[in-house]
């Protein structure tokens, strides 16, 4: 488990905090007008009117806002690829930040404390975008609302397959990082427990336990029935409900 002082300790430096929001804010930016950039010939929302984001959204998940503000004035087509396009950005990222962690959390350096918070922000911007995004596709009434892009059933299940994995990488970063903070860390081992509780909270078990307490490679196979089990469950009610009555 993540100890509190390690909480309490990134909490309290409000000036990483905002930082590595600014920092984290122009990297989302700069990944969807990337992504916009390659599938329209305008890097920039188009010469209609720009409809604002509110600020808290920015604030929250400043990936959500961009995204939203990047997809002015496309068309279906063009708004599938871009989603698309934004899904694989995201899964590298994601997984620059794990590496990322891998590779700094050993080194115990005095940016530990700036590192954790910019984790968090992609940790908190990346999940409210990927809930959000993926309830309003499931919750929107086909007989009322039309769909918006191009995408068909099995690339949105695409979709949903690429950020499940995904949210174990960006998830076991922010531990990582989180875990590094605590003085008495053994900073050896902080990117393993990290994964260790990435795996056990994204399959919604309780093998993290099993995995501390047993020795060797064999601690890891029980995550392979969860998740095997997990992706037969989740992808057989999705294939069900996105049947045609």
């Amino acid at each position: 488990m993540i100890q509190q002082d390690s909480i309490v300790m990134l909490a309290s430096d409000w000036r990483a905090w905002l930082i590595a929001w600014g920092l984290y804010t122009g990297l989302e930016i700069a990944l969807h007008a990337w992504a916009s950039s390659r599938v329209s010939r305008k890097r920039w929302p188009g010469c209609r009117p720009v409809r604002l984001t509110p600020m808290l959204m920015w604030l929250v998940s400043s990936g959500y806002a961009a995204a939203a503000t990047f997809k002015q004035g496309m068309g279906k087509v063009e708004r599938a690829y871009f989603i698309i396009c934004c899904n694989r950005l995201n899964l590298w990222l994601s997984l620059a930040f794990c590496v990322g962690s891998l590779l700094l959390v050993p080194l115990d350096t005095p940016w530990a404390t700036f590192w954790a918070a910019l984790c968090g922000w992609r940790f908190l911007s990346r999940s409210i975008e990927i809930t959000l995004a993926f309830a309003r596709d499931v919750l929107r009434n086909p007989r009322v609302h039309t769909d918006r892009s191009a995408l068909h059933r099995h690339g949105r299940l695409r979709l949903a397959m690429t950020s499940y994995l995904e949210i174990f990488l960006y998830a076991a970063a922010f531990y990582g990082a989180l875990l590094s903070l605590v003085p008495w860390a053994e900073t050896g081992f902080v990117m393993g427990r990290a994964v260790v509780m990435s795996l056990s909270i994204g399959t919604l078990t309780n093998v993290g336990a099993y995995v501390c307490a047993s020795q060797g490679p064999g601690a890891w196979l029980p995550f392979v029935q969860v998740i095997t089990t997990l992706s037969l469950v989740v992808l057989s009610l999705a294939l069900y409900a996105s049947r045609d009555r």
